[in-house]
């Protein structure tokens, strides 16, 4: 197996536009061992799967919910980052992914990608819905 030795770098630039970019100095034989780099999570990416991971059975919290858990301010960034954590580390974490919706109650995922599969656990759990694919989150928010 061979990997870039990283250690011994050259700045070069690209001949046709000019830009600059890093170059390995060569290859490093590694006889057969295998290495997987991984990114560890950061703090904040902990306490956001922590708080994921506290949502009991029969209850749901959205998306910004679990994000002021978590510690980020209010506004639409930490919902995002919660939903990128659970496409992301869903099954990595085993997170129950499926008791985090809208604030309006409603099932982010579309027809076909999982949708289905998220109404159906949350149904299993006894989560109540006031519509299809719309839970009634005055009955079922968890609060903490």
């Amino acid at each position: 197996m061979y990997c870039y030795n990283l250690q011994k770098q050259r700045k070069c630039k690209e001949p046709r536009h000019g830009r600059e970019y890093w170059e390995p100095a060569g290859l490093v034989d590694f006889e057969n061992v295998v290495y997987i780099i991984e990114s560890m999570p950061n703090a904040s990416t902990l306490l956001i799967i922590e708080c994921i991971k506290a949502i009991p059975p029969g209850m749901v919290l959205s998306y910004g919910d679990v994000a002021r858990m978590a510690g980020y301010p209010g506004g639409g960034l930490g919902a995002r980052q919660v939903a990128r954590i659970l496409a992301s580390m869903s099954a990595k974490y085993d997170l129950p992914w499926w008791r985090v919706v809208k604030k309006d109650g409603s099932i982010a995922l579309g027809s076909g990608q999982g949708a289905e599969l998220q109404a159906e656990r949350l149904r299993q759990e006894g989560v109540p819905f006031i519509a299809p694919g719309k839970v009634d989150m005055r009955r079922s928010m968890y609060s903490t």
